[in-house]
C-alpha cells in the first residue's frame, strides 16, 4: 500500500514539473511568430516614402486632408514592409504666397493669380486588410510629376515623330480627362484658385520610427531571391549642376535588396554607398543645358566594412518638365525638344498675316486668339478693341516662344534628395 501511494507521488509530481516545464517553454518562445507568419519590423527614423497624388484636388485651406499612394515599396534589408500603391493620409501643414521667378513668369503669360507653397505632412498608412498605421513625417513641397530616364543608345532614342506620337497618345489615353480639362479651363482665367494636380509627387521623411505590425505584412514579404538588373539607389546628396563641384562628396542608401546571378543577396536595402561628383555643367544663356557626372565608388557592408564597387548610373528620376538623357558613362544633361525649336517661329505666322493686310476686318474670334496666345484670356478681351491690338498682343506672344526656344538660359541637372537612381553594376 505504502509503495503504491510513493508511486502515484511521484507520477503527480512529475507530471505537475512537466506542465510547468512546458508553460516556461511557451513563455519564452511567445515572442517567435509561428511558422508561416511574420513578425513585426521597426521601420528607422529618416526613412523616406515618395508618395504620389492620383487625383488632382482644390487647395483650399490648412489642415485640407490629402490622399495619396506609396509608388516605391519601402524595404528592410531584404523584406519588403511597405507595398506601392499603399494609400497614406495627411494635411497641408503650411500655406504661402510663393513669389520670384514662378510669380514673374506667371505675370507675363497673363496670369495674376499669386502661386501657393504648400507643405504637407503625412499621418497615416492604409496597411494589407486596412488596418491603419500612424506615421510621423516632415514637412514635404509638392514636386512635378516626375518619370524615369533611362540610359539609351543613339539609335534607340526617340525621334521627332515619335515624339509627336507619344504626345498625342498621352493625350487621349489619360486618365481623368474631364477632371483635367476642367481644371485648365478653370486655371486659364486670369484669378483663379490653385490645384494640387493629378502626379504631383511628394518625398517625405519619417520623422519618428514606425513599426509595422505582422497584420500588415504578408507572409510574403521576403522578396523572391532573383537576379536584379539594377541596384537601386534613394540620393541622400541634394546634386544641383549650378551649384555642385567637381570631387564633391555624395551619399545614397540602397533602396531595394540587390541579387546577384546565383540568387545570393549581396547587397540588403539600408545599405549607404559613398561616391563623389566627377564633372558638373551649369547651364547658359541660348539654351545651353546644365550636365552632371557622378559615381559611386564604395559601399559599407553591414559589418561596417568599406567595399569597393564598380558601377554607372544607368536611370534616375526627374521631372517631366527635366527631361534627360543618360550616356555610356553615366553622365546626363537635359534635352531641349527639337519639337518646339520647330514650332516656335510658326507662332509668326498669325500675327504676321495680320500685318500685312492691316484693311483686313479681323473677326472678334480672329483677334481673341492672336490675344490669348500672347497674353491669355486678358488678352483675349484686351485684342477685341482693335485689329491691331490684336496683331501686338499675336507678336508679343511670339517672341516669347521664341526666347524661349533659343535664346533663354537653359535648364540645370536638379536632382533633390531622395532622388531615385538605378546603377548598372559590372559584374
Amino acid at each position: 500500500m505504502r509503495h503504491a501511494l510513493n508511486f502515484i507521488a511521484i507520477t503527480l509530481l512529475t507530471g505537475f514539473c512537466s506542465d510547468a516545464h512546458a508553460q516556461q517553454q511557451n513563455a519564452e518562445l511567445g515572442a517567435q511568430p509561428a511558422p508561416g507568419t511574420t513578425a513585426a519590423l521597426t521601420l528607422r527614423a529618416g526613412e523616406s516614402l515618395h508618395v504620389v497624388i492620383e487625383r488632382g484636388f482644390r487647395i483650399k485651406r490648412l489642415q485640407q486632408a490629402v490622399t495619396g499612394e506609396v509608388t516605391e515599396p519601402v524595404f528592410i534589408a531584404d523584406r519588403q514592409v511597405i507595398a506601392a500603391g499603399s494609400v497614406v493620409h495627411g494635411r497641408i501643414t503650411s500655406l504661402a504666397t510663393a513669389g520670384g521667378k514662378l510669380r514673374a513668369g506667371r505675370l507675363l503669360a497673363g496670369d495674376f493669380t499669386p502661386p501657393k507653397a504648400v507643405t504637407v505632412t503625412f499621418d497615416e498608412l492604409v496597411g494589407i486588410g486596412g488596418q491603419s498605421i500612424s506615421l510621423e513625417t516632415e514637412e514635404a513641397t509638392p514636386l512635378q510629376s516626375t518619370k524615369m530616364f533611362l540610359h539609351k543608345n543613339k539609335q534607340d532614342r526617340p525621334k521627332v515623330e515619335e515624339q509627336v506620337k507619344v504626345r498625342l497618345s498621352s493625350v487621349i489615353h489619360t486618365p481623368n480627362k474631364l477632371q483635367k480639362f476642367a481644371e485648365a479651363a478653370v486655371t486659364s482665367l486670369p484669378f483663379h484658385p490653385e490645384f494640387i494636380d493629378e502626379g504631383t509627387v511628394f518625398n517625405s521623411r519619417l520623422l519618428a520610427d514606425v513599426t509595422i505590425p505582422a497584420s500588415s505584412l504578408s507572409t510574403n514579404s521576403k522578396v523572391s531571391a532573383e537576379p536584379s538588373d539594377y541596384l537601386r539607389l534613394r540620393l541622400l546628396t541634394p546634386l544641383n549642376s549650378e551649384s555642385v563641384r567637381a570631387k564633391q562628396p555624395i551619399e545614397a542608401v540602397v533602396s531595394a535588396p540587390f541579387y546577384d546571378d546565383q540568387q545570393k543577396l549581396i547587397y540588403p536595402a539600408g545599405l549607404v554607398l559613398s561616391g563623389n561628383v566627377t564633372q558638373a555643367n551649369p547651364a547658359r544663356w541660348f539654351q545651353k543645358q546644365g550636365s552632371l557626372n557622378f559615381q559611386f565608388t564604395s559601399v559599407t557592408s553591414t559589418q561596417g566594412e568599406l567595399q569597393r564597387i564598380d558601377a554607372r548610373v544607368s536611370g534616375v528620376e526627374a521631372g517631366k518638365g527635366q527631361a534627360l538623357s543618360i550616356d555610356d558613362e553615366g553622365a546626363m544633361k537635359v534635352t531641349y525638344s527639337t519639337l518646339k525649336r520647330i514650332t516656335a517661329p510658326l507662332s509668326l505666322i498669325g500675327p504676321s498675316r495680320g500685318l500685312a493686310d492691316p484693311s483686313r476686318d479681323k473677326t472678334a474670334f480672329q483677334r481673341g486668339g492672336q490675344g490669348r496666345k500672347g497674353f491669355g484670356l486678358a488678352g483675349t478681351g484686351a485684342a477685341q478693341a482693335s485689329a491691331s491690338a490684336a496683331v501686338g498682343f499675336g507678336y508679343y506672344g511670339a517672341a516669347r516662344k521664341l526666347y524661349g526656344a533659343f535664346i533663354a538660359k537653359g535648364t540645370d541637372v536638379d536632382l533633390p534628395a531622395d532622388t531615385s537612381l538605378l546603377l548598372t553594376m559590372n559584374r
